[in-house]
């Protein structure tokens, strides 16, 4: 009788199955049965044969002293409940039990393996994920070893420092050992387990440091070495595998030419984290059967090899190495493939857009690589020698000598310091002081005393003499905050001022404001730093009983008024908004957020890489704590309407853990894209401070590229002739010494 699933949750109500005499076969798996033990299904039933309560909340220890009353009860499942204590001394007097799992429980204190010697037809045994300590039987002969029908053991967790003597089990098909407390080799004899019959084989998360030699392997369908120390060469599994797990060691070396020709039948491979080196090799084409393949995290060079031919893989992650080269357009072929993960590469190209699967990734896939364009990433790709040809180039070449680079010495080098000349305030005045130069425009969005909506708009950029000046320009009313009205009165100011469009900007803002972002970096190409901020929303967007509670606490005395940030109604002084604050820092200090921003970024990403054992092991603890049912990670997940989606860790992980931290990093780069912080960082380069400690000519040259309208190839490479002179003429200048800000040297050119 099979009541699995039946979402029963009080083994009270399972009294009538007591006069049950002749039941032989009960399913009660996967309930909500809680409370203690329920004896009564061992003692009333004298037909039984197999009970299954595995996946319940049942807890408690378990009366040792039951007796059982049927001689013929053979198979016993209590794993994945709450069972407490030591194991209940009635499970080693069932004379037929050939089925015994009693994993996933609290099931405490120290147990001998051969005390299950007297269980002479047992076939299969599973001890593991309790809090019992086994010990383990080393010596021969022993009575566990006596055990000639053992096909399947699990004593994973079990606190085992020794191995346990499995020589004599001819039948073993599937070995379990992992998180225990091995290390050192793995012993070759292990191969030989059951006869050279062994099918799976599970030694994940132990200190294992390399494989004995000489070893060959048995004929398996799954080989799990995971989360070792594993070095040096990447063992070859066998041909007809189902499963290899490599992750999670520390192998520091490349994956087989041959590799591929092992994994014919296989349907996952897995190698992350674990320092491997090289390229991936064109054989792993041969896994046409191959529906997960995971080498993220690794330092593998080279291109991405696959051609199409493994038309199952549904998952392929790339992530974190160091791939080059295009995105092949065959793997658009791939029908199955949900799941893309090539971010933080060095890839470069168009990426492909046919294909099922390929218009529904996001960023999040490609992310991380400055060299991909085109959907979903915003960077647009272009035909480059077109471009190439149109562009206007120098016409210095590499033969016009040391005299005519002389003449490309910018001119602020040889001419007197001007005099100082008044700061105009007109428009025509602001144009002058600007003229082609690039600039900054800061948008403070306000409301006025009759709360109509309103933008202040100014300008900051650097004047003949070095000064940095933020200059008030206009108050601009308008009658909504949409992007197109907010660009269309930004148009209206730079043809006012007779400005050209050269933003050069980052923005934190959402919303309309985000839009705005949008349409000047559209128009823009080097638009790299725009930001905006805003001081006040409209006052008839706001909720009333928002409004009621405000008023209701300022005259309460639990919120005070006055002067500072962000005013309602008011527009305060420039100095005092948000934009004023956040501008007037020196570059020193950007320069240490640019830094932060970095270290930011490299955590969530290695949280993203190694985090989730981390996490996982803490989940473990927390549940144990509070009675909370833990789900083995290596059982199949079933989603909406009971479809396999793989197993409860590749749910968790990349589902779950993987998915928030990729929205998490995703929303990071949004607020502090990686062009923007590799500008701040490449300006430092400038700085004169400490005798121009931070001078980096190739800063310099990378700067270049972030500015393709202002700088051809040729610029580029006369240019690193130019800072060698720069070099010679400022950096080990002492007259330059004692310069500290960084206008401090454009006055004294």
């Amino acid at each position: 009788m099979s009541m699995k699933g039946d979402k029963w949750q009080d083994t009270s109500s399972n009294s009538h199955l007591k006069s049950l005499k002749s039941l032989k076969f009960l399913n009660l798996g996967y309930n909500l049965l809680s409370g203690n033990f329920p004896e009564s299904l061992l003692t009333s039933l004298p037909s039984l044969e197999g009970l299954t309560l595995y996946n319940n909340k049942l807890s408690g220890p378990i009366n040792k002293h039951i007796r059982v009353a049927s001689n013929n009860l053979t198979d016993l499942d209590l794993s994945n409940n709450r069972f407490q204590g030591p194991l209940p001394e009635f499970i080693f007097k069932l004379p037929s039990i050939s089925t015994l799992k009693l994993s996933g429980n609290n099931f405490s204190g120290s147990v001998h393996l051969d005390v299950f010697g007297k269980l002479k037809n047992l076939s299969e045994l599973d001890l593991s994920y309790n809090d019992l300590t086994v010990i383990p039987n080393t010596n021969e002969p022993s009575s566990f070893s006596s055990l000639v029908n053992l096909e399947t053991v699990g004593l994973a967790s079990c606190k085992m420092l020794k191995y346990p003597n499995l020589k004599n089990h001819v039948s073993l098909r599937n070995l379990d050992l992992s998180d225990n407390l091995f290390k050192g080799e793995i012993p070759n004899w292990i191969w030989n387990l059951g006869n050279g019959s062994l099918g799976s084989l599970k030694l994940s998360h132990n200190k294992f440091s390399s494989l004995q030699k000489p070893y060959t392997f048995p004929s398996l369908n799954l080989l799990d070495l995971s989360s070792n120390k594993l070095k040096g060469d990447i063992p070859v599994p066998p041909t007809g595998i189902y499963v290899v797990n490599y992750s999670n060691n520390k192998f520091g070396s490349s994956i087989p030419v041959d590799f591929g020709d092992a994994l014919i039948t296989a349907s996952s491979f897995s190698i992350s984290h674990s320092k491997v080196v090289g390229i991936i090799p064109k054989s792993i084409n041969k896994a046409r059967l191959l529906r997960k393949l995971d080498l993220s995290s690794n330092s593998l060079t080279g291109t991405i090899p696959l051609d199409g031919s493994t038309g199952e893989l549904d998952t392929l992650d790339l992530s974190n190495n160091k791939i080059s080269g295009r995105i092949p357009e065959q793997l658009t072929r791939l029908v199955s493939l949900e799941f893309l993960n090539v971010s933080y590469n060095r890839l470069s190209g168009k990426i492909p857009q046919g294909g099922r699967w390929f218009p529904t990734f996001t960023n999040l896939s490609y992310e991380g690589n400055k060299g991909l364009c085109g959907p979903p990433l915003r960077k647009t790709c272009f035909n480059f020698m077109e471009r190439y040809y149109k562009r206007k180039f120098s016409s210095i070449s590499d033969d016009d000598g040391e005299e005519t680079l002389t003449k490309r010495i910018p001119e602020t080098m040889t001419k007197p310091i001007p005099k100082p000349t008044p700061i105009p305030s007109s428009s025509d005045g602001i144009n002058l002081e600007i003229r082609d130069d690039v600039f900054s425009l800061l948008v403070d969005e306000s409301s006025d005393v009759s709360k109509k909506e309103q933008m202040a708009l100014v300008l900051r950029y650097v004047d003949r003499l070095g000064i940095v000046k933020e200059r008030f320009a206009s108050v601009v009313h308008v009658d909504d905050t949409s992007s197109k009205t907010l660009k269309a009165s930004n148009d209206t100011l730079f043809a006012q001022h007779k400005l050209s469009q050269g933003y050069d900007g980052a923005s934190n803002m959402r919303s309309e404001f985000n839009g705005l972002k949008a349409l000047i970096l559209k128009d823009n190409s080097s638009a790299y730093y725009v930001h905006f901020s805003s001081s006040c929303k409209r006052i008839d967007m706001i909720q009333d009983n928002y409004k009621v509670r405000i008023e209701a606490e300022i005259s309460e005395g639990v919120i005070e008024t006055g002067r500072g940030l962000n005013q309602e109604i008011t527009l305060i002084r420039p100095e005092d908004t948000r934009w004023g604050s956040h501008h007037k820092r020196n570059y020193q200090n950007i320069l240490e957020g640019v830094l932060a921003i970095n270290e930011l970024k490299e955590s969530l990403i290695t949280l993203r890489a190694n985090g989730f054992d981390n996490i996982l092991k803490k989940v473990n603890i927390f549940c144990t704590k509070y009675d909370i049912t833990v789900l083995k990670m290596d059982e199949a997940c079933a989603a909406k309407r009971n479809r396999i989606v793989g197993t409860n860790r590749h749910y968790f992980e990349i589902n779950i853990f993987n998915t928030v931290l990729d929205m998490q990093i995703q929303e990071f780069g949004d607020r502090f894209s990686e062009i923007s912080t590799h500008l701040l960082s490449n300006m430092s380069a400038l700085g004169p401070r400490a005798s121009f400690t931070m001078f980096d000519a190739s800063k310099l040259i990378t700067l270049t590229t972030l500015y393709p309208d202002d700088f051809t190839d040729s610029d580029r490479f006369h240019l690193i002739r130019e800072l060698d002179l720069y070099r010679v003429n400022v950096v080990q200048n002492e007259d330059f010494s004692k310069l500290i800000p960084l206008q401090s040297l454009l006055r004294r050119w």
